[in-house]
């Protein structure tokens, strides 16, 4: 007798590759059409590509990502990552992830990539969410094969010694916070959502270390949120990879004001399949009473996994609040690890996605 059954978000993210521990000496990759990766500030900028140079990668062309935001401070590394990518390739371009148009020429530049299916490798290590976020969106809509690379830091800052001494401080002093200001709050024109009916506003927060930015997102959507949101606020917090980093959960909810009792999850800071299955629950529960926003201000593989999902879920909005500086000074050090994703080509990627809310007649 035939059944009946609809495609669920848990069946494909089973699918979906993970991310594995990612040593250049073992896993070399071919050669390349295009590798991505941003300038920053952060020691681990350079840890990817120095890595891939040594054993000898290549690809045949380079873009770097470069900031307006802490120009500077970015700068410092800048000569190193030069030279390591110039030994990984001859044609090096630089693209500004400021400029307006960048969604639109990340996506280009993908779509002239040679070949029918050419090989692209994207280190995200010192992405802003909002670039993780962007080059998702262009990444699934290419013809692409994808391999995604990331360098966790060895110290995140602040460290909980720091921490402890005056909790209060975190939240009410600007200049030890790991971001100051807040110098535009946006809607993602990648995933404006669709808002067609006078619906109540429902509100998923990814929050970083510190309030500022989340709260000013808050504000803008609806200033009765941060007073009395009604059940209509929920704080994924991260959940961190390592047991020496859980102690942030904790500091995140005091920064933020989050008491027991407001509705909040956890969800891993590094499992991006996480991510979808939790705002898959979520957007079940309150897609038909409520429009969704999403303000993804939480880890880099968060922000893969709500990329993935936005681009299923149109309807879902995104927000960002983009900082006026960050504290170069404390925020990261070192590179504990690096780690893959292998995506491959991106058409299934898409097909698997697309696959999700579809009904299936067995046998």
């Amino acid at each position: 007798m035939a059944t009946v059954r609809i495609i669920e978000m848990s069946q494909i993210v089973a699918s979906l590759p993970d991310a594995v521990q990612f040593s250049p000496s073992v896993h070399i990759l071919a050669e390349d059409d295009l590798f991505v990766c941003a300038l920053g500030f952060e020691p681990r900028c350079l840890s990817v590509p120095a890595a891939l140079a040594a054993y000898g990668y290549k690809s045949a062309r380079v873009a770097i990502l470069q900031y307006a935001t802490n120009s500077e401070d970015n700068t410092v590394n800048r000569s190193e990552l030069l030279k390591s990518l110039h030994a990984v390739s001859d044609t090096v371009e630089v693209l500004s992830v400021d400029d307006p148009g960048f969604s639109h020429m990340f996506g280009t530049l993908l779509a002239t990539l040679s070949g029918s299916r050419p090989r692209v490798t994207v280190d995200i290590s010192v992405f802003a969410n909002r670039v993780v976020l962007k080059a998702i969106s262009a990444l699934v809509n290419s013809k692409c094969d994808v391999h995604m690379l990331y360098s966790e830091a060895a110290e995140y800052f602040p460290r909980k010694k720091d921490f402890d001494l005056d909790r209060n401080r975190w939240r009410k002093e600007r200049d030890v916070a790991l971001e100051r200001g807040v110098a535009a709050v946006s809607v993602s024109v990648d995933y404006p959502g669709r808002f067609f009916d006078p619906q109540p506003d429902y509100v998923i927060v990814f929050p970083s270390f510190t309030a500022e930015r989340a709260w000013a997102v808050l504000d803008q959507i609806d200033p009765s949120l941060l007073t009395g949101p009604d059940g209509n606020l929920l704080w994924v917090i991260g959940d961190p990879l390592h047991d020496d980093d859980k102690w942030r959960k904790e500091a995140v909810r005091i920064n933020h004001a989050i008491a027991s009792d407001v509705p909040q999850i956890e969800v891993s800071t590094f499992d991006y399949k996480q991510t979808l299955i939790a705002l898959d629950r979520i957007r079940g529960d309150k897609w038909q009473t409520h429009n969704l926003t999403i303000v993804p201000l939480g880890s880099k593989l968060q922000a893969v996994g709500i990329g993935l999902f936005c681009h299923v879920y149109r309807d879902v909005r995104l927000m960002f609040a983009i900082p006026k500086r960050y504290n170069a000074a404390s925020y990261s050090n070192g590179c504990r690890a690096m780690w893959e994703i292998a995506f491959g080509p991106m058409e299934q990627i898409r097909r698997l996605m697309s696959s999700i809310g579809n009904v299936v007649i067995e046998d």
